[in-house]
């Protein structure tokens, strides 16, 4: 079977969803509920090409990583006697930061290949959820599933 059926495997990476803790308990019990109750959104806007075009992006496009960071500069200052203003000099200039491309980890991953891969599942009642990944590779389907929660979790700042 295995020559003519390609293994499946599947990463999963789990989300909880959360506010600021109140004083009073009934508020306690009320964000909670709403968390729970949030969750169904949640779960509408991860299958969504706004997160899946993201993480598609993401994961066949190079990367900038940081090598060196920027340096300020350093400046020192001195007393001219002669005109009675005090002085600034540069002592050592300003270093911007220094990157580098990571070339891509993928090179042919869509929206609509993610779509069909992705699945979110949920316990009830409960504040934490699911993101699953079912692909032949294990490694892809785990860097998919945390590519997933990353940009998911980017997004939602911005939209709620």
């Amino acid at each position: 079977a295995k020559a003519f059926i390609a293994p499946k495997y599947e990463s999963d990476t789990s989300l909880l969803v959360n506010r600021k803790q109140q004083e009073d308990p009934n508020m306690q019990w009320n964000a909670q509920q709403a968390d729970i109750q949030i969750i169904n959104t949640y779960k509408d806007i991860i299958t969504r090409p706004v997160v899946l075009q993201a993480v598609a992006d993401d994961l066949t496009s190079p990367q900038r990583v940081l090598v060196k960071k920027a340096k300020k500069a350093v400046y020192g200052a001195r007393y001219n006697a002669t005109t009675g203003v005090r002085e600034n000099y540069v002592v050592k200039a300003a270093q911007p930061a220094q990157y580098k491309l990571k070339p891509a980890k993928y090179s042919n991953i869509t929206s609509g290949d993610l779509a069909k891969m992705v699945s979110v599942g949920t316990e009830q009642n409960s504040q934490v959820f699911s993101v699953s990944v079912k692909d032949t590779d294990p490694v892809r389907a785990r860097d998919i599933a945390n590519q997933v929660a990353k940009v998911f979790e980017k997004q939602i700042a911005r939209m709620m």
